[in-house]
């Protein structure tokens, strides 16, 4: 009609028009651009022109015909299959159906926003950009490969971090020279007022000597801290939600530090590595504020069977323990673990003080047992088979 256009419904060849309707404008003609009727239509034109644009009315089709049907039916005018909306058929549906709007925000929260993985994925294009700056993007934070100033942590704490945060790990610059510090109490108020749901909070590399326990968000349940350094009056004050604390070579800690600690939070896992201050009293003294605890290491601590047997009077609940490096324990402190009778995984390293009967023996006498993982030192394999004989309820491994 002259110049106007109709929007109604594209132009659709005759010949591919398998189920005509009453409202389809193949049988008639009456396309796009055409002065005449459908037997003098352009057909070879139109099939070398691309898909039809419009603006108000969408027609359907199914993914493997590039014609849309120009009628309001469910079924494609050229194939006649469904096309997956009401009317199409199951299989169809389901196939056509789109991606959840949030599925490229969660396939990218799995890569987790590292320092060197968001910003070349940013400048790739706006949606990426989008995605990078997503709160599921921002869950759990690893900062840790790179050593970060104190600079970045203010700006991601102002622009990214946000309250969907759960998980955050940073590294300072502590045994690099550098004697710039990362954390400040007004770092750490902002970091728990933009992040009230912080949940594990993970240092390394960092002097906390300035820092008052105290500026902790309240919020943590879980503490990590490596190659760190703290000082003498520290964990004086209550995280009331703290239940994980985890220390690897951090030299200031000592039995002061523990007696604190575990006297004003109920913890559940206590790893400790390397604190080579901490002694049999000072097991003695914060066992009886451990009998919730359910997961304890002590690797490369001075204690023997004093601290060994106050953990089989006191620490009940226990379902994983593993001692290493203990050269002052001997097979009469290991004796008092049997009233540990919910434990379900034993880490040993074994040494001249401690025999290897006394291990099966204790074993043996454990009904929950599952693993034993015996360290420092080599067994043949007419040993590991008398073990396993020994031990059926439970998996046997060892490493030299």
């Amino acid at each position: 009609t002259g110049r106007s256009r109709c929007y109604r419904s594209p132009p659709v060849p005759t010949e591919l028009c398998v189920t005509p309707h009453s409202r389809c404008r193949a049988g008639t003609g009456s396309y796009r651009g055409s002065t005449g009727s459908g037997s003098d239509a352009p057909n070879a034109r139109l099939s070398a022109v691309r898909r039809p644009r419009w603006r108000k009315r969408r027609a359907w089709s199914c993914r493997c015909c590039p014609i849309r049907c120009c009628c309001r039916s469910w079924r494609c005018c050229r194939c006649g299959t469904g096309c997956g909306r009401p009317g199409g058929t199951p299989w169809n549906r389901h196939r056509d159906r789109p991606p959840p709007a949030r599925a490229p925000a969660l396939i990218a929260s799995r890569l987790g926003p590292g320092a060197d993985r968001l910003p070349p994925a940013r400048r790739v294009c706006r949606r990426w950009q989008r995605l990078a700056l997503d709160r599921t993007v921002w869950r759990d934070v690893d900062l840790s490969p790179h050593r970060i100033s104190s600079q970045t942590l203010w700006h991601l704490v102002r622009r990214r971090l946000r309250d969907s945060l759960r998980t955050l790990r940073v590294r300072g610059a502590l045994r690099s020279g550098d004697k710039r510090r990362l954390l400040s109490p007004a770092l750490l108020a902002a970091l728990g007022a933009r992040c009230p749901h912080l949940r594990r909070l993970c240092l390394a590399d960092t002097d906390l000597r300035p820092v008052p326990y105290k500026s902790l968000p309240a919020s943590l349940t879980a503490l990590e801290l490596s190659h760190c350094e703290i000082p003498a009056a520290w964990f004086c004050g209550a995280l009331p939600q703290l239940q994980h604390l985890v220390i690897r070579d951090v030299p200031a800690f000592s039995d002061r530090h523990l007696l604190s600690v575990s006297s004003q939070s109920r913890l559940k896992t206590l790893s400790l590595w390397g604190t080579y201050r901490l002694t049999d009293m000072g097991v003695q003294r914060a066992a009886p504020h451990l009998e919730d605890l359910e997961h304890l290491v002590l690797r490369r601590c001075v204690i023997g069977d004093s601290a060994v047997g106050v953990i089989g009077r006191h620490m009940k609940q226990l379902r994983f323990l593993e001692i290493g490096s203990a050269g002052s324990l001997t097979s009469t402190g290991l004796a008092c673990l049997v009233t540990l009778q919910r434990l379900e995984l034993l880490g040993l390293d074994l040494c001249d003080t401690i025999s290897l009967g006394a291990v099966i023996a204790l074993c043996q006498a454990l009904p929950q047992l599952r693993k034993l993982k015996l360290g420092g030192a080599r067994f043949e394999n007419e040993v590991v088979d008398k073990i396993q004989a020994s031990l059926p309820h439970c998996s046997f491994s060892h490493a030299p």
